[in-house]
Parts: structure tokens; C-alpha cells; sequence
């Protein structure tokens, strides 16, 4: 037996098969079959676009991936900080400011 492939959807592709179903273009079935979609997935992509707009349809790993980013320039401004203020410190004992 094969593997499955995961197939990743961009926002554009989501959104339109979004569209078709709330539009009544199609049946869920009917735009899953020919996408190649799971009925589930389309039906939870329906559900975070009604919450969010176009930016529930963005991929999980996208905005993980921006938090994980985040997350390291936040501490490399903690770290630059850090640096400075013991920096700060010395010049203030050296020259008893």
C-alpha cells in the first residue's frame, strides 16, 4: 500500500471551493470529489472562513511558523538588551556616573 500524500492548498484554492459551496455551485461532494479534497476538510475550511474570513483558510504550519519566528527575534532582543545594560553598567562603575 502507497502513502498519502499530503497535498497543501493556498488560500486562493480554499477560498474558491469555499465560495463554490456557499454559493450552492455544488454539493460538498460534488467539490470535494473534483478537487480531490475530504468533504470534512472542505466543511472546516467553510467553518474557519465564516469565523475569520480569508484569514482562517492561512495553513496551521504558516502561523506556527511566524510564532516560532517571532519567538526567536523576541529573544535575540532580549539578548541584545541584556548585552546592553551590562554594558551600561560597567561604564556606569568605571566612570562612577
Amino acid at each position: 500500500m502507497g502513502k498519502i500524500k499530503s497535498r497543501s492548498w493556498s488560500i486562493e484554492q480554499k477560498f474558491s471551493m469555499v465560495m463554490s459551496l456557499l454559493q450552492n455551485e455544488a454539493s460538498a461532494e460534488e467539490i470535494a470529489k473534483r478537487q480531490g479534497v475530504g468533504k470534512s476538510t472542505l466543511y472546516k475550511w467553510r467553518d474557519s472562513f465564516l469565523r475569520q474570513g480569508r484569514e482562517g483558510l492561512a495553513d496551521r504550519q504558516t502561523g506556527n511558523s511566524r510564532v516560532n519566528e517571532l519567538e526567536a527575534e523576541n529573544q535575540h532582543l532580549k539578548e541584545a538588551l541584556a548585552d546592553a545594560v551590562v554594558k551600561l553598567e560597567i561604564q556606569k562603575k568605571w566612570f562612577k556616573l
